[in-house]
C-alpha cells in the first residue's frame, strides 16, 4: 500500500474511531470471562496483524499526561473502567502475561491481568526509554498504570488501555508499597554483584535498556562502596549510549569519588563524564573532565582527542568559524547527515515574537548556525515506515516526521535540560492556552506530553537538503527527499515573503545568513515555503501553518487578485511549457544550433501574459509623472520564464544580459552597474539560485566582454549570493 493510501485509510479509521468514541463513552466496561485468559495467553493482544508495509497508528483523541504522583492516586481495578474514560485520580496496577506485539514502530500490545484475575489489553507507545526493564515488554512484570486511559484502538477497532505519555506507566518493583502481595513470589535474591555481572552481559550484547536496568537493580540492594562504584560507573556507560546524557554525566562524576586516581577506573569514569557533558553542549565542563583524565594518564590516547575536539567547539560556539567543506567531505565519507560542530547564536536574541538582530549585519554574512535538536532522513526499511495520526488536528505525520518525533520524545524524557529548548516552542495552542514548557518531574520521571511534542513537531520541524541543486552530488547518498529536523532556535524565526534571511545545510546543520543588510533589533524573517509567483497557493501554505502574512508584496498581491482575474492559470501554462522545454534542452539545441523561433515566440507570449499580472501601480513606485522606478517589488512569478529566456538568447549576448537583469529585477534586485562594479538595492529582494544564476550570466558577459572591474564584482556578487542562500560555497559552478 502506498503512503497515501495508507494515510487515507488511517483517516478514515480515525473518522470511524471517533463515531465510536461518542456512542461509546462513559459505558461500563463489558466483563472479561476465562476464554478471554485463554485466548489472549495463545494470540498475544492482537487477533490478526497487519501484514502492510506501511504501519499505522491511530489514537481516538489527545490528553494531558498525569502529574498526580504515585501514592496520591485511587487504585481500582479492571472492572471498574469505562469506555473513553480518563480515569483521573485513579490507579490500575496489572501484571503482564502472554507475549507483545509490536503493530507499528512506535506502538506494542500486551496481554494484562489484575490482582482479582481480571484481564484485559495494553496499547503502549514504545519510545525505546531507559525506564523501561527490556526492550521488549516481558510477561509477569508489573505495571501501575496512573489516570488509565481506556479507548478504541486502530489494529481491530477493538478496545484496550492506551498508555501514550512515557510518564503514565510505572514499572513497580517488589519493594514498592503499591507492589500486591500475592503477586510476590519466592525467588532468589541477587547480590549486587550478581545484577552487574548481567548488567555486564547485557552491555556486551549492547542491549543497554536491559543494564541500565540490571545495574539499577544492583545499586537498589548494593552495601560495598567498591561494587557500587563499579554500578555507577558501568551504568552511565549504558545510559550514554541510550542518549540519557544527564544521568550518564550524574553517574561518571558520582564514581570518581573514592576511585584512586591511579586507578584506570578512574580514567574511564573521567572519560564518561566529559562525553556525556559534550553530548549536552557543555563543552567547558567536558574539558575540564578530559583535561583531569590526561593530567591522570598522561600516555592515554583518547584524552589529547577529545581536548582538541571539545576546544574546537568551544571556539565555533565563540567565533562563528566553520569548515564546511570538510564538514560536507566528511558527510560524503560516511553517508551520515549527523554533524558534531557547535551551535553559533551570538549575532542573535531570542524574544517571545521571534529572532532579533544583537548588533548590525551585513549581506552575506552568518546570522547563526545551529545543529539540529533531532534530524531524520526517511527510514531506508519499509517495514519502518508508520503514519500516525495526530488526535489534536486529524493530520498524518508520517516519513521522517515520525522518527523525530519519537527521538524529540525520547531526548526531553532521558534530558530534561535539553526537552526545555523544544519545549519552548509554540506548538498551535493560543498563547493563553500553551502549557508549562519546563518537564515536571513527578515519581522520577519527567512528564513529556507526547501529543504536544507532536503539535510542535508540525510547527516547528522543516526539510533539509531535499533540493539536489544545494547539494554536491557526492554528498547525496547522504539524504532522502523527506530529510527533516528540528533546530529550536532557527525555530523562532517568522515568515515573511519579504524575508532578509536565507537558511542553508550542511547535513543536519543549518547555516542561516542575511540576504540583505539587518540593523540591530531588526526582526529576522525568512520564507516558509518557495517562492514561485503562486500567491494563491502561498497563501493556502500559510494559512496551514495559521500565518497571516501583511507584508508590502502581501498587500500588492491582495489587491491586484482584487481586480483581476487569478494568475495561476497563466502560471499553469509556464510550469507546463518549462517541463516540455526544460533549460537542460535548450542547452543541447544550442549546442546543435539556434533555438527554434517559434519556442523563443511562445515563451515571450508567456512572459507578456505573466507581465499584465504585476501591474506597475502596485508591484513598483515611480518618481511621480514619470516612469522612473525608484523601488521595485518581486515579481517572481516572471522569473522562470525570464530565465529561460536568458538561457535561449545565449547567442545573442545584449539580448540574454537583458534577460539575466529580468530575473534580478523579478527578485527584487535593483541593479546598477558603473566601470567600478555593480552595485545592488537589496531592500525588497527574494533570494534563489535562479538570481545567483543571474549574476553569473552578467559575469560571463562582461568577462568575454572584458570589462575586468563588473565582471570581477558580478562574480563577487554571485558567490556571496550563492553562499547566502546555500550557506556555504559547497556545490558552487561558475557559468557554464
Amino acid at each position: 500500500m502506498s503512503m497515501q493510501a495508507t494515510i487515507s485509510k488511517a483517516l478514515d479509521i480515525k473518522w470511524h474511531l471517533t463515531e465510536r468514541v461518542d456512542s461509546l463513552k462513559g459505558s461500563q466496561r463489558p466483563p472479561r470471562g476465562r476464554q478471554a485468559r485463554e485466548d489472549l495467553s495463545a494470540r498475544g493482544a492482537i487477533s490478526s496483524l497487519s501484514n502492510a508495509d506501511i504501519k499505522m497508528t491511530v489514537v481516538s483523541e489527545s490528553y494531558s499526561p498525569s502529574i498526580a504522583p504515585l501514592q496520591a492516586l485511587n487504585k481500582i481495578n479492571l472492572r471498574d473502567l469505562h469506555l473513553e474514560t480518563h480515569h483521573r485520580g485513579n490507579l490500575l496496577v496489572l501484571r503482564t502475561f502472554g507475549h507483545s506485539t509490536d503493530v507499528s514502530q512506535i506502538q506494542t500490545f500486551m496481554p494484562v491481568e489484575d490482582e482479582t484475575g481480571d484481564v484485559d489489553r495494553i496499547a503502549i507507545f514504545n519510545f525505546g526509554l531507559s525506564s523501561w526493564p527490556e526492550k521488549r515488554l516481558p510477561s509477569g512484570i508489573v505495571l501501575a498504570i496512573k489516570e488509565p486511559f481506556y479507548s478504541s484502538v486502530s489494529e481491530d477497532i477493538g478496545v484496550a488501555l492506551c498508555i501514550h505519555h512515557p510518564s503514565d506507566v510505572i514499572f513497580l518493583e517488589d519493594n514498592y508499597s503499591a507492589f500486591p502481595s500475592n503477586w510476590q513470589l519466592p525467588i532468589k535474591v541477587k547480590t549486587a554483584s550478581e545484577w552487574k555481572l548481567e548488567g555486564n552481559e547485557a552491555l556486551k550484547k549492547k542491549d543497554f535498556i536491559k543494564a541500565n536496568h540490571c545495574y539499577n537493580k544492583g545499586l537498589a540492594v548494593v552495601h560495598d562502596i567498591d561494587i557500587k562504584l563499579d554500578l555507577l560507573r558501568n551504568r552511565s556507560q549504558a545510559r550514554l549510549f541510550l542518549g540519557s546524557y544527564e544521568a550518564a554525566k550524574e553517574d561518571a562524576v558520582a564514581s570518581t569519588q573514592g576511585t584512586m586516581h591511579h586507578d584506570p577506573k578512574y580514567g574511564k569514569a573521567l572519560y564518561r563524564a566529559g562525553r556525556a557533558a559534550y553530548e549536552l553542549s557543555d563543552y567547558a565542563f567536558a574539558l575540564k573532565m578530559f583535561q583531569r583524565l590526561v593530567d591522570a594518564f598522561p600516555s592515554d590516547q583518547d584524552g589529547p582527542k577529545e581536548i582538541k575536539r571539545t576546544r574546537l567547539r568551544m571556539q565555533e560556539a565563540r567565533n562563528g568559524v566553520f569548515e564546511f567543506e570538510a564538514m560536507a567531505q566528511e558527510i560524503a565519507d560516511t553517508a551520515d547527515y549527523r554533524t558534531q560542530q557547535a551551535s553559533y547564536l551570538r549575532h542573535i536574541d531570542v524574544r517571545p515574537k521571534g529572532l532579533f538582530a544583537t548588533e548590525n549585519i551585513a549581506a552575506g554574512e552568518i546570522i547563526l548556525c545551529e545543529k539540529a535538536f533531532v534530524a531524520s532522513n526517511t527510514p531506508k526499511n519499509t517495514p519502518a515506515l508508520s503514519v500516525m495520526i495526530n488526535p489534536t488536528n486529524n493530520r498524518a505525520l508520517h516519513g521522517s516526521h515520525v522518527a523525530i518525533w519519537v527521538e524529540a520524545v525520547r531526548k526531553a524524557f532521558h534530558n530534561p535540560s535539553l526537552g526545555e529548548h523544544i519545549l519552548n516552542l509554540h506548538d498551535g495552542s493560543p498563547a493563553n492556552l500553551a502549557t508549562e514548557p519546563i518537564p515536571l518531574v513527578v515519581d522520577g520521571m519527567p512528564v513529556v506530553d507526547v501529543f504536544r511534542m507532536q503539535n510542535i513537531i508540525e510547527h516547528a520541524a522543516f526539510g533539509f537538503t531535499a533540493d539536489e541543486s544545494r547539494i554536491r552530488k557526492d554528498v547525496q547518498k547522504a539524504f532522502k527527499a523527506d530529510s527533516s529536523g528540528v533546530w529550536p532556535v532557527a525555530a523562532r524565526m517568522n515568515h515573511s515573503c519579504l524575508f532578509n534571511a536565507s537558511r542553508g545545510f550542511v547535513g543536519d546543520f543549518i547555516i542561516v545568513r542575511a540576504s540583505k543588510d539587518i540593523l540591530q533589533n531588526e526582526e529576522v524573517t525568512v520564507m516558509f515555503c518557495p517562492a514561485d509567483g503562486n500567491f494563491e497557493q502561498l497563501q493556502q501554505n500559510l494559512e496551514g501553518w495559521g500565518i497571516c502574512c501583511d507584508c508590502r508584496l502581501c498587500k500588492a498581491e491582495i489587491d491586484f487578485v482584487k481586480g483581476a482575474e487569478s494568475r495561476a492559470s497563466v502560471m499553469y501554462e509556464v510550469t507546463q511549457f518549462l517541463k516540455e522545454q526544460p533549460l537542460l534542452k535548450v542547452a543541447r539545441m544550442l549546442v546543435d544550433g539556434e533555438i527554434p523561433s517559434d519556442l523563443v515566440k511562445e515563451a515571450k507570449k508567456l512572459e507578456k501574459a505573466l507581465k499584465k499580472t504585476y501591474p506597475m501601480k502596485l508591484f513598483a513606485t515611480c518618481v511621480p509623472n514619470t516612469s522612473k522606478i525608484i523601488e521595485l517589488l518581486p515579481t517572481f512569478g516572471m522569473a522562470n520564464v525570464h530565465e529561460w529566456l536568458m538561457f535561449a538568447h545565449y547567442r545573442q549576448p545584449p539580448r540574454a544580459l537583458d534577460y539575466a537583469h529580468f530575473v534580478l529585477m523579478d527578485h527584487g534586485y535593483k541593479v546598477t552597474i558603473q566601470s567600478s562594479g555593480i552595485s545592488l538595492d537589496r531592500t525588497n529582494c527574494v533570494l534563489s539560485m535562479t538570481a545567483v544564476k543571474a549574476m553569473q550570466y552578467i559575469e560571463h558577459y562582461y568577462t568575454q566582454a572584458n570589462v575586468k572591474e563588473v565582471a570581477k564584482s558580478a562574480r563577487a556578487l554571485a558567490e556571496e549570493m550563492h553562499v547566502t542562500y546555500n550557506g556555504s560555497m559547497i556545490g558552487y559552478q561558475g557559468w557554464s
